[in-house]
């Protein structure tokens, strides 16, 4: 149920909410095949930031020979998924619709302004745009979209647009499942 998700975002504690920050960390650090940095002693605020930076200097990285691009968006993709998954059975999300509204709240809790209609999400301001450039941008959206299939049973986020491309919004075209290519 997407009250229930509610009630858990609106009135979490600060420690929850900083261990949910270590699962992102965690799944990206996997991801890129590094280690997370510390975060003890930050407050959310902080370990936001610190998230913003690290995963920066990550997708930086992979310009290096031998950076793996497409298996750091992989491995992002799955780990989201896994965690997406895991917020579907706590909270019941059973439908596709529901499933984009739980983007948004989840959006909504790392400085994400985004609503959903009948076929798309559209972000209207995002935190991480003052500080990704577009390549982090896209590599990275490949966690939500991970995010979005565990939530979804398989639905997908493609994204067209994005605020750090130069439009004025982000969109995310909604893929049901079955419709994935």
């Amino acid at each position: 149920m997407i009250l229930l998700l509610r009630i858990l975002v609106s009135f979490a504690p600060a420690a929850l909410k900083k261990r949910e920050m270590q699962n992102l960390f965690r799944i990206s650090a996997s991801a890129f095949r590094c280690a997370a940095p510390g975060i003890a002693g930050l407050s959310f605020d902080e370990c936001l930031s610190e998230y913003a930076r690290f995963t920066r200097s990550a997708t930086v990285n992979l310009r290096s020979p031998g950076g793996d691009r497409e298996g750091v968006r992989e491995r992002l993709f799955q780990g989201g998924r896994t965690l997406g998954g895991r917020i579907r059975r706590l909270c019941l999300i059973a439908t596709i619709e529901d499933a984009a509204s739980a983007m948004t709240i989840l959006y909504s809790t790392i400085g994400i302004d985004a609503g959903s209609e009948s076929r798309a999400l559209t972000v209207s301001s995002c935190y991480f745009s003052s500080v990704y450039s577009p390549e982090t941008c896209s590599v990275l959206s490949a966690l939500d979209d991970g995010i979005f299939a565990g939530l979804s049973r398989g639905g997908r986020l493609k994204f067209d647009r994005r605020i750090t491309d130069g439009s004025v919004c982000c969109r995310a075209v909604i893929l049901p499942p079955g419709e994935c290519k």
